[in-house]
């Protein structure tokens, strides 16, 4: 029952930011999706690829 209650105030503490997700047709979802396509690229290089062969990696899809 504690938990419940946690989460019930916890929504009541933010409802005018659910309110306006629910309400509103704005999304993060294409930018949501660029971090996890960067993140990807990032975790199959773990450990063998420095920032600079990140970078080229995230940026080679922009490349023309």
């Amino acid at each position: 029952m504690k938990q419940f209650q946690s989460i019930a105030r916890s929504f009541r503490q933010d409802y005018e930011a659910i309110k306006l997700a629910l309400t509103t047709p704005w999304s993060t979802g294409q930018c949501e999706g660029q971090i996890c396509r960067v993140k990807l690229i990032k975790r199959i290089g773990y450990g063998r690829a420095k920032a600079d062969l990140l970078r080229q990696r995230v940026s080679h899809r922009f490349a023309a």
